[in-house]
């Protein structure tokens, strides 16, 4: 409500206001009771927060992250119950803030797919608390803001089932931008969309057929198929599967004709069909799961939560060995040729393990003094082990080169660029490369270098994917196609696939860019900013179409930025589509091309400026068309040339089309 006071002297009057909510009474509704944002009793979710809305992408869905033990909010083992709109989870977070420390809220229904209701696209919630009773908690989702707050019981009173309480809000933006309210002019800001990828590793299935990705920005695993049409030509991708995980997926293995994705904070290794990204076998439970790896017959995990290395038989799942370890294990480094695997620990220092009953051979060996070590790699003949270093000091990236027994290195290499950091190793297949991928150095950011294995030397050129690539992967040996290098910028939104045949050059050159995938929080969508000022105010953006950019302001005043992510090949913000409903499209219908001629004589007299019209899916159903592109049909057969638009007019005739024929 709004309390409003006038005065009024001498003729004339002022007035002021102030608006007031007023909240519910501190036992909340009764059970069957409901209320809208507006304090009316008695209304439908549909009436007070709306109806389902039909722009709504289920790849925008936030996916909560808290909830581990010792928090105030627990989701249950459904992760469904964690993916709600963007908006819902904005008003969940105040109702946690009102709620405080004390008690529980149990999250027991979030985004169901075949709900008829707000739940089917995550704008509703059912909720219980652990102290509160589901009236008090409906009181204090009132003054959350939820739009629809109702007490209800999921059985008749007699069967003594606990209340609870059901919420839901009204649509809002699905796309969220991260970043200050305010800078200065010449100021640098960095503004990030959400979600976004933010992809963290590849890799490749053994037949080189597909390659996954883990997105721990948007908490998915997606893959992609990889095709060329004979082993002499370049591969190219192809979205295959897209499917939301357990929150921030990292390492990632195939063994056993099965995908492996480790969740440290969820403290499990979960097991996927490769084709379809559903669980295919029961999780493999431990303590802070870091690192994978795999030799071909067994699956070797990394537990950083009580040090200690894991070998699984990926057929059946069950653990075959362990070993404690001497420190907590950062990396591993596997190779199926190879008798030993090498586990990255705290502290710079790195242990040798037989694959062979995992028996450690010797005590961990310390690279140098107050170095952290990153990744490491062996040579696909196990000969040689590679191991990125960081200085703590100097912050200072090197690579050094151990031989197979050798516990000195036989090679330092030290040339990268100032303030440049390793992180990620990968070596090409044939063994006479070892791809680098390095972060933090300003103009020289997001490369990939390159070492020549036979000279152990880095050579002088780099391969730029556009971004920080933890993200690095080779085609398998095996792959029915050119080998290729992929590269995913964690901050670039894409899959870049590279071919690294220049290197084989007299004079080596960088791997040379095939071919770019974008990539979006549930797989090929594209992301557009776009910058509306309303008034003076000025930004620059360093990127339109990365996730992650910066912006400079250039004039002050209020600017809003905004983020929207698009379907691959669809329209973009500045066009617009005109085809058949979807019934006709679907069924193929055919269109004469009179009517063809028709619709575009209507675009060409309505066109507005700024717009551009697309009409290749329309085209695609006119008959006389059939078997033929847009290059191929002459201008003048797809508009007539008395509507031509570049047709003179005579000043003496009134602006009518019709009486130019």
């Amino acid at each position: 409500m709004t309390i409003q006071a006038d005065i009024t002297r001498a003729g004339h009057t002022r007035s002021c206001a102030q608006a007031l909510r007023i909240g519910l009474a501190p036992d909340g509704l009764g059970v069957g009771a409901s209320v809208g944002r507006a304090g009316t009793p008695g209304v439908t979710e549909e009436e007070a927060a709306g109806p389902p809305t039909d722009d709504f992408d289920e790849s925008c869905l936030v996916l909560r992250t808290e909830g581990l033990p010792g928090t105030p909010i627990d989701y249950g083992t459904d992760l469904a119950h964690r993916r709600m709109q963007r908006v819902t989870a904005l008003a969940l977070d105040e109702l946690l803030r009102l709620l405080g420390p004390d008690g529980t809220l149990t999250v027991d229904g979030a985004y169901q797919p075949d709900h008829p209701g707000l739940r089917g696209q995550g704008r509703a919630l059912v909720l219980r608390h652990s102290v509160l009773s589901a009236g008090e908690l409906s009181a204090r989702a009132f003054d959350a803001g939820f739009d629809f707050v109702k007490v209800a019981q999921t059985g008749p009173p007699a069967a003594a089932a606990a209340p609870h309480v059901e919420v839901a809000v009204a649509a809002g933006e699905q796309i969220g931008v991260r970043g200050p309210t305010e800078i200065a002019v010449n100021e640098e800001a960095t503004i990030v969309a959400s979600p976004h990828p933010a992809p963290a590793e590849a890799c490749f299935a053994p037949d080189g057929g597909r390659v996954y990705l883990s997105l721990p920005g948007s908490h998915r695993i997606t893959s992609f198929t990889v095709t060329a049409g004979t082993p002499q030509d370049f591969p190219q991708l192809s979205p295959a599967a897209s499917v939301p995980v357990d929150p921030f997926p990292g390492p990632l293995s195939f063994s056993g004709g099965r995908l492996y994705v480790a969740h440290p904070l969820s403290e499990a290794v979960v097991v996927l069909d490769p084709a379809t990204l559903s669980p295919t076998a029961p999780a493999l439970a431990g303590p802070r799961p870091v690192a994978l790896g795999t030799d071909g017959s067994r699956l070797f995990v990394a537990h950083a939560g009580d040090r200690t290395l894991r070998a699984y038989d990926p057929q059946t799942q069950a653990q075959t060995d362990s070993l404690v370890l001497p420190g907590v294990p950062v990396a591993l480094a596997v190779s199926p040729n190879s008798p030993v695997l090498a586990v990255l620990l705290d502290g710079g220092r790195f242990c040798v393990v037989s694959r062979a009953g995992l028996q450690l051979q010797g005590s961990a060996l310390t690279t140098a003094p107050r170095t952290d070590v990153r990744t490491a790699v062996f040579t696909p003949g196990g000969t040689k082990l590679y191991v990125a270093c960081v200085q703590q000091d100097s912050g200072t990236g090197s690579v050094r080169v151990y031989q197979s027994g050798a516990t000195t290195p036989s090679a330092t290499l030290e040339g990268f660029p100032g303030n440049t950091l390793p992180l990620t190793l990968c070596a090409a297949t044939d063994g006479r490369h070892v791809y680098v991928a390095t972060a933090r150095s300003g103009t020289v950011a997001g490369r990939v270098h390159v070492i020549d294995t036979t000279a152990d030397r880095l050579l002088p050129l780099a391969f730029s994917p556009g971004g920080d690539s933890r993200a690095l992967a080779v085609s398998p040996a095996a792959a029915p196609y050119r080998p290729c290098v992929l590269a995913a910028p964690e901050e670039a939104a894409s899959v870049l696939l590279a071919d690294p045949a220049p290197l084989d050059r007299s004079s080596p050159l960088p791997p040379q860019l095939i071919s770019r995938q974008v990539l979006g929080p549930g797989g090929a969508q594209e992301l557009s900013w776009s910058v509306t000022s309303s008034g003076h105010g000025r930004v620059e953006a360093s990127s339109l179409v990365n996730p992650v950019s910066r912006v400079r302001g250039r004039a002050p005043g209020a600017v809003l930025v905004r983020a929207g992510y698009l379907t691959v090949g669809g329209p973009k913000p500045y066009q617009c589509e005109v085809r058949l409903n979807q019934e006709l499209d679907d069924t193929g219908a055919e269109l004469s091309k009179d009517r063809y001629d028709l619709v575009l004589n209507i675009l060409n007299w309505f066109h507005p400026l700024g717009v551009e019209f697309r009409t290749e899916r329309l085209r695609s159903h006119v008959r006389e068309f059939a078997g033929t592109t847009a290059a191929d049909l002459l201008p003048a057969y797809t508009f007539p040339t008395y509507h031509r638009a570049d047709q003179s007019r005579p000043h003496f005739l009134p602006p009518d089309k019709d009486e130019q024929r």
